[in-house]
């Protein structure tokens, strides 16, 4: 029995690592710079492959002073949320269909900093 959940343990902890080595080693192919963090903007992401798109992989890495919120839009829905404050480091990944993406940055009470957004889509060619 104890074997069993060693074993089982041992699963789970490969797992979380895996998952963690394959979002580290994502090559982000497109970066967009935020012109000014203290503005609300849109963004569209756009795929430069050719080839039906199967998956996304998104970066956010900047220092924010205050707080702001980005999102992920797809065909007008919101997919994704993420409030930044303050050292700005989240990932998002994970199947996508389409062309382009929508991201929609908003500052809450930001005062100055900086933001990339470092993005790839994956295609079949």
């Amino acid at each position: 029995m104890q074997d069993e959940s060693r074993i089982s343990k041992l699963a789970v902890t490969l797992t979380v690592v895996l998952t963690g080595l394959t979002l580290s080693c994502t090559k982000y192919d497109q970066e967009i710079k935020l012109e000014d963090v203290r503005k609300s903007q849109g963004l569209v992401l756009r795929k430069t492959a050719s080839g039906p798109v199967y998956s996304i992989a998104i970066r956010g890495r900047g220092t924010i002073s205050g707080r702001a919120r980005v999102t992920l839009m797809e065909e007008g829905s919101l997919r994704k949320t993420e409030t930044l404050e303050g050292r700005v480091n989240f990932q998002w990944g994970g199947d996508w269909y389409g062309d382009t993406a929508e991201l929609q940055y908003e500052p809450i009470n930001v005062t100055g900093g900086d933001m990339v957004i470092d993005y790839s889509f994956a295609t079949l060619e």
